[in-house]
């Protein structure tokens, strides 16, 4: 990767690092989610890894 590119790819990522992450909305959601994992991932296969 060129300098240039490189520098300019750097300074994008370090202004994406100061922006702030959206608040999470519906937090119960993780919770659920968190809570029927096992089964949600049986249910939609392991086709991630």
């Amino acid at each position: 990767m060129p300098a240039k590119d490189k520098k300019e790819a750097l300074d994008e990522l370090n202004q994406a690092l100061k922006t702030p992450a959206p608040p999470v909305e519906n937090k119960a959601n993780i919770d659920l989610v968190g809570k029927y994992y096992d089964k949600l991932i049986a249910a939609l296969g392991d086709d991630q890894n």
